[in-house]
This record gives C-alpha cells, sequence and structure tokens, in this order.
C-alpha cells in the first residue's frame, strides 16, 4: 500500500490583514502549526522554537496583558465575517474566550504527532497548551494528560516540558501525582517551568501561587524550573522586584532561565489595542538586513543582574538566557537548537567549520552534507535541497519555520555536531 503523502503547511501562512482596523496583521493559525486547515488536528500540533506544543483547547482565564494566544485568529472570540467589519467593542475580558473550549481531544492531536515524520521518536521534546492557555487549568488538564497517557501506552519516551503561569491545584494534585508517576515509570522525563517575573496585576492579573504543591510533584522526579520571564525595563527588573521573584523558587526551582517580552503581531493587539497599555513600555523592533523583525527584550547585563542576586542569595542553581539551554542540561543532552553553528543570516541554515566538518567525515565515513541529505529524508523533507559553499550550508529552496525548525532539531538530536 501507497503511503499517505505529508501534507506541509502552505510556503506562507494565512493572514488576516489589518485585523479590526487596528493595522494588525494577524495569523488565521498559530505559528508553527503543522496545517493551515481548521479540519486537520495538525493545525493545532505546532513546531515551537524548542519543542512540539499541542494545542488542545481555547481560552484561558488568566488574562495576561501580553497574551501569545492572541497571535491568531482562531483563539479570539471574533468570527471570520467579523475580521474587516468596523468592530471595535471588545476588550480583554472578550476579545479571548476566559473557559477553555476543547478543538480537538488530546489524544488525537498525539497521534497526529506521533505519525509525523518530523517528530523523532523518544527524542522530540513535547509541549501542551502553552501557546493558547494553561496545562493543569480545569478544562485543559484532561487532554493534556489525553495526549500524555497516549504516548506512553504507544511506547513512546518523549521529554514532556510543561511552561505554566497556574500551579497545580489542591483538586488535582493526587490524581496528578498518579499520572506523572505513570509517565516516568514509562520512561519520559518531565519539565515544569513556571513562569514568574513578580509582574505588577496591570500585567499579569493572576496572582496566586504558581509553585502550589510542585514540592510534592517534585519528589516524584519531576524537573523544577523558573521561568523570570516576562522582564520589562522600568517595571519589574529592579533588584527588589527580581529578588522577590527568586525567593518563591528558592529551594525548588534546579535553575533559572530569563527572558524579555518579544512583540508579535497579537501582542501590539491586545497590549496596545484592547488593553490601552503604553505601548513605548514595548521593546522595539530591530533593523535586520531582512528588514524589521521582532527580538525579544532584555535589559542590557539583566542576566549579570541575576547572576550577582543568586550569588548574594546563596540561590546556587545554574542560570540560562535561552529556554533551549535549560532543557538541554535538564535533558543531559548537547543545546539541539545548535545555536553555536547559526548565523544571522536566514538563508544559512549551519555555518560548521573546516576542521569540524573533517573531524566528523574521518570519525564516520561520511560527508556533512551527506549525514544532512539523510537527515532530510528521515523527517520527510527530503524534496529539498542542501548546498555546501564553505562553512555555510543553505537549503536551495525556499522552507517555512516549520521546516527550519525541525531539520535544526534533527540535526541536533542526532548528536552529528560536537
Amino acid at each position: 500500500m501507497k503511503e499517505p503523502k505529508i501534507v506541509w503547511p502552505t510556503p506562507e501562512p494565512i493572514v488576516v490583514h489589518d485585523f479590526l482596523q487596528t493595522g494588525v496583521d494577524l495569523l488565521k493559525e498559530k505559528i508553527g502549526s503543522l496545517s493551515q486547515d481548521p479540519r486537520n488536528p495538525l493545525s493545532r500540533v505546532c513546531v515551537a522554537n524548542s519543542c512540539f506544543s499541542l494545542e488542545p483547547v481555547r481560552g484561558c482565564p488568566l488574562r495576561c496583558s501580553y497574551c501569545v494566544a492572541g497571535n491568531d485568529c482562531r483563539n479570539l472570540c471574533v468570527q471570520e465575517e467579523s475580521y474587516h467589519n468596523n468592530i471595535h467593542d471588545f476588550d480583554s475580558t472578550t476579545i479571548i474566550p476566559r473557559k477553555p473550549e476543547v478543538l480537538f481531544k488530546g489524544d488525537v492531536l498525539a497521534k497526529a504527532m506521533a505519525e509525523h515524520p518530523g517528530f523523532i521518536k523518544d527524542k522530540s521534546i513535547v509541549s501542551i497548551a502553552v501557546g493558547s492557555s494553561e496545562a493543569f487549568l480545569e478544562g485543559v488538564e484532561q487532554e493534556t494528560w489525553a495526549a500524555m497517557r497516549f504516548l506512553a501506552d504507544n511506547g513512546y519516551k518523549n521529554p514532556y516540558w510543561l511552561v505554566i503561569k497556574y500551579g497545580i491545584s489542591d483538586k488535582l494534585l493526587k490524581t496528578w501525582k498518579e499520572r506523572l508517576r505513570y509517565v516516568l515509570v514509562h520512561g519520559s522525563k518531565v519539565i515544569i517551568s513556571v513562569t514568574e517575573s513578580n509582574a505588577p496585576a496591570w500585567l499579569e492579573p493572576y496572582r496566586g501561587n504558581r509553585f502550589k504543591n510542585l514540592t510534592e510533584i517534585k519528589q516524584l522526579g519531576v524537573h523544577i524550573t523558573h521561568h523570570l520571564r516576562p522582564i520589562i525595563r522600568g517595571i519589574n527588573d529592579s533588584e527588589e522586584s527580581i529578588t522577590k521573584s527568586l525567593k518563591k523558587s528558592s529551594g525548588l526551582a534546579e535553575c533559572i532561565c530569563v527572558g524579555g517580552l518579544r512583540v508579535d503581531p497579537g501582542i501590539v493587539l491586545l497590549w496596545k489595542h484592547i488593553n490601552k497599555l503604553d505601548p513605548t513600555l514595548l521593546p522595539r523592533f530591530v533593523d535586520t538586513e531582512k528588514g524589521k523583525m521582532p527580538q525579544k527584550d532584555l535589559p542590557d547585563g539583566f542576566a549579570k543582574k541575576v547572576g550577582k542576586i543568586m550569588a548574594k542569595t546563596h540561590y546556587d542553581v545554574p542560570l540560562f538566557t535561552r529556554s533551549s539551554q535549560m532543557l538541554a542540561h535538564i535533558l543531559e543532552i548537547p543545546d539541539f537548537n545548535l545555536y553555536r553553528y547559526r548565523t544571522e543570516n536566514n538563508s544559512v541554515i549551519l555555518n560548521v567549520p573546516s576542521d569540524i566538518q573533517e573531524s566528523i567525515e574521518k570519525s564516520g565515513g561520511k560527508s556533512l552534507i551527506e549525514m544532512f541529505r539523510e537527515t532530510l529524508k528521515e523527517i520527510g523533507l527530503d524534496a529539498l535541497t542542501i548546498i555546501q559553499d564553505g562553512k555555510n550550508f543553505t537549503i536551495k529552496e525556499k522552507i517555512n519555520y516549520q521546516e527550519h525548525r525541525l531539520l535544526i532539531h534533527a540535526i541536533g538530536f542526532k548528536n552529528i555536531l560536537p
């Protein structure tokens, strides 16, 4: 029987221009989604910078002013026929649904992801609801478990990275201890990263204990980390603010990861047009040779500042500025995002020094470009042509974000490069 063809996303994502006459252009589907068809479960399977993210629901009650769920139209309370109508009566309480609504069951998404050739069994990192809601919220957590249970029962040992602002409730603690124990026994590692940066209530209205019950969860063998993000200049970047935030995870978190805010279109929509917040507080777009691109912003020397505070308060754990570095540390693997071989030129996939190329060929009996071509075939991208020009490796054809990330991850997880 002929194997079904894997349909990759359209070369250019579908965009709704001038959303609600705000001047903001939004994607119809989530960034990194593996399908543009809302009927296809792959439309809620996304390739993120460091992981696959399953997005079974839309809707979240936490009301963050910069919510990344606002990056795509499908997560918003606006019907398609209203996109370009003169509507201005949406506010922060209505633009994003506050009650989680299941779009695809968690096990359906896990199955679709597992069948995709870009997903690497036992290696690819899996996140759930990180771009649309909260993994342990009632109305979401049952789909989180459905996805994890499906993968465990079908022999997958892939690690999980659950990024949350809302801890595990007392009501669900016993249940989730049993579930996580089940996943760990089946060979997966679990990392829970709590996003906490002492942000004011107007920025993050949820004021509950974000580390609630995680001490008991850690005792199971789950790894707990503290994401000190988003940091916004002049808002929560003072020594006093940082110290207060770090105190909440002291003795619990295995490492700290700092990060700023990136000006995605959805953040501009929510921040400026819906919540009516001061746009000058947002980081600016930065110029690159390809035009203006949104970048995460951190105050100069912020990581060193955090390091000094940690030393002063005897908070003796590793400090990272990239999530992938934190993940590699916890999972005890090389940095699979291969930042050491990447350049600012987006057309260059990797830049590998000649001496490293020679060493790889000598030890493996194959040239690096041969290994890269084999990798493309393994993840279903054998139609692409990789070209070598000295140290630089490029793809002849135009590739989208998803293809680029999956190729980087496949090379990284195979430990082709030292």
